[in-house]
């Protein structure tokens, strides 16, 4: 199951994000900052970033942007029940 681990109830803020390399650093940007910024770092993937109530933060990572956009698929389907 891809979101195991992750109790969908107690999520707050979701954040799909890209994978970058800058230099010596791996983080995640969002996708608005790489569209206007991706001549200056490297693409490694995709994340889903989740923030529950407690202040955890849980993160699902990603190879290609299909994988991404079926993951948010089955979770908006998933919170909708």
């Amino acid at each position: 199951m891809l979101f195991q681990g992750i109790d969908l109830s107690e999520i707050i803020n979701i954040y799909p994000s890209v994978v970058v390399k800058h230099g010596d650093e791996i983080t995640t940007i969002s996708f608005e900052w790489f569209d206007e910024n991706s001549a200056s770092v490297e693409r490694l993937g995709y994340a889903l970033i989740f923030l529950d109530s407690g202040g955890q933060k849980k993160e699902i990572f990603f190879n290609t942007y299909a994988e991404i956009m079926d993951a948010m698929q089955e979770l908006s389907t998933l919170l909708k029940k």
